[in-house]
């Protein structure tokens, strides 16, 4: 890969030595580790607990990572600043970089996907990134596709790209409603793309992410997503700081490698589609829990009075 040279990947952890061992255990089964720099990024302690995990997190990634190339932030920054400055920084060096955080594993052909995306794309000024992971029952026949935006479960992009991202969620909330985009923003109406942002517009989330896809959109940028998903997230098993259990998004990783035919740097018609299909029935899903959730807690607030007719 020509362009391996001039791309750095960089891990994000906080506080799960666990995890992060998981992660690099399962990037360095990629062949393609050898001579590319891997840094490690952990984000400061807010407690002497928090602290003392870090340091613990550090060794950890001290394991498979040379030990200059592991810092932990000596205050706490967040996620979203974490993410976006370490991205940025790594860019100031490296033409290109692929994003990893502590909760995702990776298949062995993560990175050889990564590098050629990147190879083949990152000259292409319609093309903001490279995606590793799919949801569960979108693949689509033909193999890799592009949708609008970006997505953020194990990614890679470059400096051209990046000099787009915004952070101002509550102007990139407004650009996106006055020009009429809220639809397919939102897969049809079926996702919570429009809402995440407009609660980080109302700085309630402190999310790069949904900043990142917006920016991409408006920018009408694609994100290239695999024909099989190459990243499994292990983040909503309770552990993490923002994301509660769940299993709706697990999903198998490819064993063998994907190839890139070529894909038209267009939104898929039929990617959109099982995404759009994949976020209605989560939704679904939804309502029905909090329609149970709410007669429940109606029950449980209804007093039974018993009359004794023999009276």
């Amino acid at each position: 890969m020509k362009n391996k040279a001039r791309t750095a990947v960089v891990v994000f952890g906080f506080v799960r030595a666990e995890h992060i061992e998981r992660l690099l255990s399962s990037l360095y089964k990629n062949s393609e580790t050898s001579g590319l720099p891997v840094f490690v990024r952990i984000d400061g302690g807010r407690t002497d607990e928090e602290v003392m995990l870090t340091a613990q997190v550090a060794e950890a990634a001290s394991l498979y990572v040379p030990k200059e190339n592991v810092t932990v932030a000596k205050s706490n920054r967040g996620v979203r600043r974490a993410i976006a400055e370490g991205v940025s920084e790594v860019l100031e060096t490296y033409d290109s970089v692929i994003v990893l955080e502590d909760d995702l594993v990776v298949s062995e052909f993560f990175l050889r996907f990564m590098l050629e995306g990147i190879s083949r794309y990152s000259k292409d000024s319609r093309v903001a990134s490279i995606h590793g992971y799919l949801l569960p029952g979108t693949a689509v026949a033909t193999g890799p596709f592009f949708l609008r935006g970006a997505d953020c479960w194990g990614w890679a992009t470059w400096k051209s790209a990046w000099t787009g991202y915004r952070e101002d969620a509550d102007q990139l909330l407004s650009d996106l409603k006055s020009r009429g985009l809220e639809h397919e923003f939102t897969f049809g109406g079926n996702s919570p793309h429009l809402r995440l942002l407009q609660l980080a517009a109302e700085g309630q989330i402190d999310s790069w992410a949904i900043c990142w896809h917006a920016s991409t959109f408006l920018r009408n940028q694609y994100t290239l997503y695999p024909g099989e998903s190459l990243v499994m997230n292990h983040g909503h098993d309770g552990s993490g700081t923002h994301t509660p259990r769940s299993a709706s998004y697990d999903t198998p990783i490819a064993t063998a490698p994907i190839r890139i035919a070529n894909p038209v740097v267009s939104t898929s018609k039929a990617g959109w589609s099982n995404y759009s299909r994949f976020y209605r029935k989560k939704s679904r899903k939804r309502k029905r829990r909090d329609m149970i959730a709410r007669l429940r807690f109606l029950a449980s607030q209804t007093t039974v009075r018993f009359v004794d007719v023999r009276k």
